[in-house]
């Protein structure tokens, strides 16, 4: 367990909902976007995106290419997981990744579940498939760590079900050092990790810990999100006066964020983030 200048997170909810530097979309060697999660990203991103994919001629398995985000983000980091149980390019899709988010400048980068989809053996191992992440990614930063680099400002893994999130819930403490109230959702000691998306401002001098620290986290800038975001806890009092259609499981509001757009309200670090409300729709 090894504690770095750097926040790793985890969320449950759509990863297009999320304002980051780099989305890595988890597809196929093609690079077309045809379902799951890359069928998604490239719907958010816009028809450029397929252009510029199909410009790179695909990609091998256990390999990574990237293009930028167009309507989703700075960049977009297509990785091809392995359908078998190939350990050494689950984890090169990780690093290679990361690698090209640091040479594009990206400060902040989000994963979804590589290899983890309907026909892929890590299908049914997962927990294996998460610890193969959590290592790539820590054993990454350790390495720019030794040369005195720290590329990263937020590194958050984006879970697709309550199943995967209890996974990483229970991992993530075993490779990173947030110190003992990370599982229980309260904020960490702020001197362990970078608040989201202030890579030059993290903190050099003690802070008053009363309370967990409330009166620092209360005080954190909030992080501006992409306009194709939806808020969360906060739409009730602030968003559209209509009641969501939940119709297909809220996929009317989804197909209209940019215009419900209410700006999100930030999480403290080590919590997992609530869900969106096309994701409450569904209850």
């Amino acid at each position: 367990m090894v504690s770095f200048d750097c926040r790793v997170d985890i969320v449950k909810e759509d990863i297009t909902y999320h304002a980051y530097d780099a989305i890595v979309n988890a597809c196929n060697r093609n690079l077309d976007g045809n379902y799951g999660v890359s069928k998604e990203i490239h719907k958010v991103a816009g028809p450029k995106l397929l252009q510029a994919c199909q410009r790179l001629g695909g990609c091998e398995i256990g390999n990574a290419k990237i293009t930028k985000g167009y309507n989703l983000s700075k960049y977009v980091i297509h990785a091809v997981g392995p359908n078998d149980l190939d350990r050494g390019k689950l984890r090169h899709c990780y690093t290679k990744s990361l690698s090209l988010a640091e040479e594009h400048g990206c400060i902040s980068i989000i994963f979804p579940c590589i290899a983890t989809g309907r026909g892929h053996k890590y299908n049914s191992h997962r927990e294996e498939a998460a610890m193969i992440a959590l290592e790539a990614v820590r054993d990454y930063l350790m390495d720019k760590r030794k040369q005195g680099k720290v590329p990263f400002a937020n590194i958050v893994f984006c879970v697709h079900s309550g199943k995967y999130e209890e996974i990483y819930k229970r991992l993530i403490p075993m490779y990173f050092n947030f110190g003992p109230n990370y599982v229980a959702g309260q904020p960490n000691h702020p001197d362990q990790l970078a608040p989201m998306g202030h890579k030059d401002t993290r903190l050099q001098n003690p802070v008053d810990m009363t309370n967990g620290g409330q009166k620092y986290f209360n005080n954190v800038p909030r992080q501006q999100n992409h306009p194709t975001q939806a808020a969360h806890s906060d739409r009730k009092n602030n968003g559209p006066q209509k009641p969501d259609d939940a119709t297909n499981g809220g996929q009317g509001y989804y197909n209209n964020r940019e215009s419900n757009y209410v700006p999100r309200q930030q999480h403290y670090p080590g919590q997992v983030a609530p869900k969106p409300p096309y994701e409450a729709a569904k209850k």
